[in-house]
């Protein structure tokens, strides 16, 4: 498997919030992290992408222990897009989607080729020469989009590579949300890449995913395809409401939120 965790458990001085953790991901595949605020989602994507370390268990990357990676190589297998990215500083749309080359040896002629592709697929050639200061909430968020994904592009795509995702929805349109995940999906297509992304809503999960990994107060409930998990007892319990569940060919999910659960 591309990444394994292995009984991973993270606390901090507060309290436990990851518990005994084990975890297969399917390569080259959409997996999405679902789960109600407060079950450990961030948490674990941190824990994936190196940013924390557990107190107990191992993550492997490509049967590697992820911190045997130097630094440079992780930048280089796996690109990481939080959930709230602060710029406190003037630069240029451009520019701040360059930030994710500066960990390649290539020449300016290359670099820019790269990012014309980057910049075109995720729609914000139109805002290069505009400040990050100046976008709208939408914007800025395709633009940290390209600048993830320019981190992760390759000529001839082959080596196994990871693109973290927490909520890159949040606070979207609708359509904006359907238009990035869109994005995101092409380019994994294209480029063979893995994706982990941390998602709210189920139904996003259900369209753009292949796998679904379910954590609750801590705790993995279940994992697997997506087809397979939509059952009406585990989504209760997950987001403690009452599902709906709509089969067929495009299935969805709608909620009631009851007391009694």
């Amino acid at each position: 498997m591309p990444i394994e965790v292995q009984n991973v458990s993270y606390q901090t001085k507060q309290r436990s919030i990851l518990h005994d953790i084990s975890l297969l991901i399917p390569e080259k595949t959409f997996t999405a992290i679902l789960g109600k605020n407060g079950a450990g989602k961030s948490t674990l994507l941190r824990c994936i992408a190196g940013e924390l370390s557990p107190q107990k268990g191992k993550i492997y990357i490509d049967n590697q222990a992820i911190e045997q990676y130097k630094p440079i190589e992780l930048a280089r297998k796996r690109a990481v897009l939080s959930q709230h990215t602060h710029i406190s500083f003037p630069i240029q749309v451009k520019n701040l989607i360059a930030l994710g080359r500066i960990n390649f040896k290539e020449t300016q002629q290359t670099q820019q080729a790269v990012l014309s592709q980057i910049m075109h697929l995720t729609q914000t050639e139109q805002l290069a020469e505009l400040y990050y200061e100046q976008l709208s909430g939408g914007e800025r968020q395709r633009v940290h989009i390209a600048r993830t994904l320019a981190q992760l592009w390759h000529e001839n795509p082959q080596n196994n590579r990871y693109l973290l995702l927490d909520e890159p929805t949040t606070a979207l349109d609708v359509s904006f949300q359907h238009q990035l995940l869109d994005i995101i999906q092409h380019f994994a297509q294209k480029q063979h890449i893995t994706v982990i992304a941390i998602l709210h809503d189920i139904n996003l999960a259900i369209r753009y995913a292949q796998n679904i990994v379910f954590l609750y107060q801590g705790n993995i409930i279940a994992q697997g395809e997506v087809n397979n998990l939509l059952q009406k007892e585990i989504l209760e319990k997950v987001f403690g409401c009452n599902a709906l569940l709509i089969n067929g060919e495009h299935p969805c999910v709608f909620w009631q939120y009851s007391s009694k659960i």
